[in-house]
């Protein structure tokens, strides 16, 4: 089972450092020649991104490929690439200035957070009770910029 608690939006980020290096890229074209950080999680290296309708697709140039968002932030903020994370993974990081936003005109990608259990056994109070603070807690439709 699962419920929808909230939504956040996947961001395109890379380090000062980076950007320094190998320059600003100004559209998604630019994006395939920089070094890709990718989360594996995702079924394939691909960035997709809709625009107004448009779906683009871009295939970075995979540097690094790890299965936890918050080691590709940790390589992003390294300055080895160019990573598409979620809000929740960079935000500080992008308070704190180590990381920054690509594209954000065109590049934040909608993200819906769910809270699963197995379907074949009843939720325990204290279970729903969690879910429900969680649906609360983020009850933000999306991450603002």
């Amino acid at each position: 089972r699962a419920r929808r608690i909230a939504n956040t939006s996947s961001l395109l980020v890379a380090s000062p450092s980076y950007l320094e290096r190998a320059g600003r890229p100004t559209g998604f074209a630019d994006l395939a020649a920089h070094e890709g950080l990718c989360d594996t999680n995702q079924r394939n290296p691909r960035w997709t991104f809709s625009v107004e309708g448009v779906v683009t697709r871009v295939q970075p140039r995979v540097r690094l490929a790890m299965n936890h968002p918050q080691a590709v932030r940790e390589a992003a903020i390294a300055g080895l690439g160019i990573a598409h994370l979620p809000h929740f993974a960079v935000a500080e990081a992008l308070v704190a200035g180590t990381l920054g936003e690509l594209l954000p005109e065109v590049a934040r990608q909608p993200i819906p957070v769910h809270a699963v259990s197995p379907a074949h056994r009843e939720r325990a109070p204290r279970i729903e009770r969690f879910v429900e603070y969680l649906a609360a807690h983020f009850r933000v439709p999306t991450p603002p910029a």
